[in-house]
């Protein structure tokens, strides 16, 4: 077992779950405006289009279904799972996540601008063109999810990790890093990589970051040399 190093992101805390959920239907005819939600076994979501002015989720899993083009105002969503549920283009305000896991997600043009996440793991979900500007992440890990053009602008990024994920034109300018690991990851096209600094790389990712590296520090590369 390898042992953990001084840079390495703390791990993100287990969701917690009863081990017996109550099957729920969750549909707009059970959603006017609020939604409080807990202990929870929800199939096959159909909520794209709702606008939910509160909600509190706790302890629950959803498995398929849409949440897309949904509005979230002042939301929290813990200990929570999802597997196979369409997030596109949904819109999340003065909300927070804690001790979450998605799972195959698709989070295409998701905004959780100003939110907090803390303790989550999302695992080959599509993310391209996400917004999370200003979003604080703590002990998040992304595995092979794809983060095309993805926004972190002023995003608080603590102990969070990027495992094998594409991150072909992020914008991370004014960042702030502490402990964020990246490994194995496409870097094309990466913006505002002085936002990085503080984060640990894998030596074969650090390659592909050398023109953004040196325009940063105001260096230019000569490939003819």
């Amino acid at each position: 077992m390898a042992t953990a190093r001084r840079n390495d992101p703390k791990p993100p805390h287990d969701v917690r779950l009863d081990d017996v959920l109550t099957p729920r239907t969750l549909g707009p005819d059970g959603v006017r405006g609020d939604l409080v939600l807990e202990d929870a076994a929800v199939a096959d979501l159909a909520l794209q289009g709702e606008a939910i002015e509160f909600a509190e989720i706790s302890g629950s899993r959803f498995s398929g279904g849409s949440l897309a083009d949904t509005d979230w105002h002042r939301s929290s969503l813990v200990d929570g799972v999802l597997e196979g549920v369409d997030l596109a283009n949904s819109r999340f305000v003065e909300s927070l996540w804690r001790r979450v896991r998605l799972d195959r997600c698709r989070l295409t043009g998701v905004v959780l601008a100003g939110c907090i996440i803390e303790d989550a793991v999302v695992t080959g979900g599509v993310l391209d063109l996400a917004n999370l500007r200003f979003a604080q992440l703590t002990r998040v890990r992304f595995e092979g999810c794809a983060l095309t053009n993805a926004d972190f602008v002023e995003a608080q990024l603590h102990d969070v990790s990027f495992e094998g994920c594409d991150l072909t034109g992020v914008e991370f300018s004014n960042a702030h890093c502490q402990r964020v690991r990246i490994a194995g990851c496409r870097l094309d096209g990466v913006r505002g990589v002085a936002g990085l600094a503080g984060a640990t790389i894998a030596p074969t990712d650090l390659l592909s970051l050398t023109d953004q590296l040196a325009t940063a520090l105001g260096i230019r590369v000569d490939w003819d040399e």
